[in-house]
């Protein structure tokens, strides 16, 4: 204040019970730890005065994940703070036909409250009150401490495996039966998964048994990239596009039904337009993760 030469403190848009951060990763680091804060501690300090903020205080955010310029990569510290992640995908071609009417119609969607915040206090109030016997108590804790020292539990020499080799240790051992079709396949190498640890023949093994396994143009060491890893994201979004979109013409050679791969981020670079594209040629083909082609093919 110019009259009274003081200092007034302004609270901003955090103190509320619901915080929606757009884009938090263009949030420059000293606003990210500010956040932190908040999200942690349930306080704001604002020079020498701290603050109390509301209850309950919850936030959604959402991160740009495609352009990297003028972005602040968020520290695993605040990451831990948010109990879910959400990966949306693009929409449906129904999905952009109702956004497209939506915008021109103007029609503005009323909002109504369901419950109250004193409704969620109480909510969570019961779950406190939820019993917890000793045994679990003992049970939780020892998981904890086993993954701090695993040498204490007998799981010092512990092996650690990919879930497709694991899937055809099942098989092997007889523990999971899988009937053959008659879906031709083609399997991606995601570039962690192949080139970074070398796992190219038990997927495939396991594939050959639930579908007819056809070969990419190019496989192994010599694999395409689907343009999503993180090994493409100092490229600006065409360069990437374009990978994705040699990558599935590298994947579809054969003419396959299905592409399968071990890699969600793969998955999710496939299922885009580069998909609708390949299909537009009159070459029908899906994407589905590997645990989910072997659980259809399941012998019960």
């Amino acid at each position: 204040s110019q009259k009274t030469e003081e200092f007034h403190i302004k609270k901003g848009p955090i103190f509320a019970n619901f915080v929606l951060a757009d884009e938090i990763n263009r949030a420059p680091a000293k606003v990210q730890s500010a956040l932190l804060e908040a999200m942690q501690a349930r306080q704001i300090t604002i020079g020498e005065e701290t603050f109390k903020l509301d209850d309950p205080f919850l936030v959604l955010a959402t991160q740009n994940p495609i352009e990297q310029e003028g972005t602040y990569p968020l520290p695993e510290a605040q990451t831990d703070r948010f109990m879910l992640k959400v990966v949306i995908g693009y929409p449906k071609k129904e999905e952009e036909q109702q956004i497209i009417r939506q915008n021109i119609s103007g029609e503005k969607k009323q909002v109504l409250p369901i419950l109250s915040t004193e409704d969620i206090r109480k909510a969570r109030n019961v779950v406190n009150e939820v019993y917890l016997d000793e045994k679990i108590e003992k049970y939780i804790v020892d998981i904890v401490f086993a993954t701090r020292t695993p040498e204490e539990y007998g799981l010092k020499d512990i092996e650690v495996l990919h879930y497709t080799q694991y899937i055809k240790r099942l098989v092997d051992d007889g523990r999971l039966k899988l009937n053959a079709g008659g879906e031709s396949i083609v399997y991606h190498d995601p570039c962690e998964l192949g080139r970074g640890c070398g796992v190219y023949a038990e997927p495939r093994n396991v594939l050959s048994q639930v579908g007819t396994l056809v070969k990419a143009g190019k496989e192994g060491d010599e694999s395409v990239c689907c343009g999503g890893s993180l090994g493409s994201l100092t490229l600006d979004a065409r360069d990437r596009a374009k990978i994705t979109e040699s990558s599935l013409a590298n994947l579809v050679v054969n003419k396959p039904q299905t592409i399968v791969t071990a890699c969600p981020l793969c998955l999710m670079t496939f299922s885009g337009p580069a998909l609708d594209a390949v299909n537009a040629e009159g070459n029908p083909v899906k994407v589905n993760d590997f645990a989910e082609v072997v659980s259809r093919s399941v012998s019960i």
